[in-house]
């Protein structure tokens, strides 16, 4: 009886205590790593079609202006 009562307090003490740490840390570790990963790709990706997109539009816009404009004087 004293024991099986011993057992199952250190077990279920050891348990808790190593499945909160063991789950809190690779809980930690892969959230860190997850978001980190995440968050790059996704400001990588919104970055670059931004940053493309808008300089299309700036660079045709402008280049047509400027163009429009040039042909217009010179004509």
């Amino acid at each position: 009886f004293v024991h099986n009562t011993l057992w199952c307090f250190v077990h279920n003490t050891l348990w808790r205590f190593v499945h909160n740490t063991l789950w809190c840390f690779v809980h930690n570790t892969l959230w860190r790593f997850v978001h980190n990963t995440l968050w790059r790709f996704v400001h990588n990706t919104l970055w670059r079609f931004v940053h493309n997109t808008l300089w299309r539009f700036v660079h045709n816009t402008l280049w047509r202006f400027v163009h429009n404009t040039t042909s217009l004087h010179f004509a």
